[in-house]
């Protein structure tokens, strides 16, 4: 019975629901250390794990860029 519910779960968008999920964005820092934020994006699963994995960027004027995910 609790593989029948599971399997129903897993069938419904709702399976979504058993993948981590989490906040993030994108912050900007000059090469003062001025930061700008962007929006906050909710991620789950595969997307998450990007975002949070993804390299600091060094940007031209001398600044970075890197993903914020709590």
């Amino acid at each position: 019975m609790a593989l029948g519910v599971v399997l129903t779960m897993c069938i419904l968008p709702s399976c979504n629901i058993i993948e981590e999920c989490g906040s993030c964005e994108q912050v900007t820092e000059d090469k003062d250390g001025n930061k700008t934020f962007g929006t906050t994006l909710l991620l789950c699963g595969d997307e998450l794990k990007e975002k949070e994995n993804e390299p600091l960027e060094t940007l031209p004027d001398g600044g970075v860029s890197y993903w914020n995910c709590y």
